[in-house]
């Protein structure tokens, strides 16, 4: 049966804001969670992990609605083809140029597809973001061996290295390149192409309106899709000073429960 929307819209960003720092989302959290739909909520997760990274927590928190994925690379629902997707690819010309002139400045890169991983080396910092291990897999020079267009671009960059393959990502206009926090990667990603435009094609074929949207999220990447909805908060663990100034402080920290808590408060237990 295709999916039916509510009212209104829960958007939560996953790493940092709804799973704490072991991954796992709180059984007194999921238990809340389910509630929404009592509530007159749908929700929706966002994140930059693929689909196969968000499965376990869809699948937790029995969901239906659309999934944001690859920082909006890619936003569907899962099953259900009544909701037209919205797909967007790096072209494996521009993968493989930029691989090409950056293979002396990164340890680790990771490109994949809707079905194929590819990657330099094996690398266990990326497994817990974008598990490849149980997946059908490719090790080695993504250069040769890359055959098609691809959601995800991911540099693990060497000391002082960074900005030498920013630069190599945004010779191409159409392109821009973004750090991690805390961790010495980055990611190329298409302009306009981000969890706030995932946001706003649900928003387009589902009827929300803005007043009636809450998000929460902790890192810059999810700067446009709290910017889009009525209600908007940052977790007390982020590190942007951006997210700080822009928006609403969560209850607690992701350690602690802070979506739970504050949407507790925004919507009652």
């Amino acid at each position: 049966m295709p999916f039916q929307p509510l009212d209104k819209l829960v958007v939560l960003d996953l790493d940092g804001t709804l799973l704490d720092d072991s991954f796992h989302i709180p059984s007194r959290s999921v238990a809340y969670l389910k509630t929404l739909k009592e509530k007159g909520f749908d929700l929706v997760l966002s994140s930059g992990r693929p689909y196969r990274a968000m499965r376990e927590y869809y699948d937790l928190l029995e969901l239906k609605t659309p999934i944001i994925t690859h920082n909006g690379a890619y936003t569907f629902i899962p099953g259900d083809d009544s909701f037209p997707p919205q797909e967007f690819k790096f072209p494996k010309d521009e993968v493989k140029r930029i691989i090409k002139e950056s293979k002396e400045h990164f340890f680790s890169c990771i490109v994949e597809s809707e079905n194929n991983i590819y990657l330099a080396k094996d690398d266990p910092f990326i497994e817990q973001y974008f598990p490849y291990k149980k997946t059908k897999h490719f090790i080695g020079d993504i250069e040769n061996i890359l055959d098609e267009d691809v959601f995800t671009l991911v540099f693990g960059y060497k000391e002082n290295m960074a900005d030498l393959i920013g630069k190599s990502i945004e010779k191409n206009p159409k392109l821009k390149c973004r750090r991690w926090t805390g961790v010495p990667y980055e990611e190329g990603h298409i302009n306009g192409v981000t969890k706030g435009s995932s946001l706003a094609h649900i928003i387009r074929h589902l009827g929300y309106k803005k007043e009636n949207i809450i998000a929460i999220g902790d890192s810059d990447n999810d700067y446009e899709m709290l910017s889009l909805s009525g209600i908007s908060f940052t977790m007390k663990n982020t590190r942007s000073e951006t997210m700080k100034n822009s928006f609403l402080m969560a209850e607690d920290d992701n350690n602690h429960e802070g979506v739970r808590k504050t949407l507790e408060r925004i919507i009652g237990k």
